[in-house]
């Protein structure tokens, strides 16, 4: 049984890196905390109800000291928790090289068409696919990672997602 009911991004006040149970304010969470919660509400849903994960369990401040290569040992979790969850949208943050994007489309990618729309950064993309695991149909969308982009206010970006999401049977 799992017993964790704090959020990471409602409840953790990463800036003194604890996770004491404190009620934060919008000002002490961190620009990641504060993206991921408003981006979630701008595709309707709370938080509290979605579930999320790091690709590699470790956290870090920085994905320099990382060690990408351990995204395959934690990777069976992850496809156990999706099996569970069976979600629509698989959200990852950070779509270049070396992200978990890139990591996912390996695992996942069937040679459909990617999508590529514009982030409303310039420089920037949004990609996406559509996949298959365990025989469920899931879109698997890679945002520039939201330590850096806020979607706030590109709608094109919401609008994309919601479509993606709605496309899934």
């Amino acid at each position: 049984m799992l017993t964790r009911t704090k959020n990471s991004y409602l409840d953790e006040f990463w800036k003194n890196q604890s996770d004491e149970s404190v009620v934060l304010t919008d000002e002490q969470r961190e620009p990641l905390q504060k993206r991921v919660v408003r981006l979630l509400a701008d595709l309707g849903y709370d938080a509290r109800n979605v579930c999320a994960s790091n690709l590699i369990f470790p956290t870090t401040r920085s994905a320099e000291g990382l060690c990408f290569g351990l995204a395959g040992l934690c990777w069976p979790v992850h496809e156990a928790v999706l099996e569970i969850v069976q979600p629509k949208l698989l959200l990852t943050f950070g779509n270049g090289p070396e992200s978990p994007y890139a990591f996912v489309k390996e695992l996942l990618y069937n040679d459909e068409s990617e999508q590529t729309i514009d982030s409303g950064h310039p420089g920037w993309v949004c990609k996406g696919f559509r996949a298959e695991l365990n025989q469920r149909s899931m879109f698997v969308a890679g945002l520039p990672h939201l330590s850096r982009y806020n979607s706030v206010g590109k709608v094109e970006v919401i609008t994309w997602l919601k479509e993606a999401i709605d496309s899934i049977c």
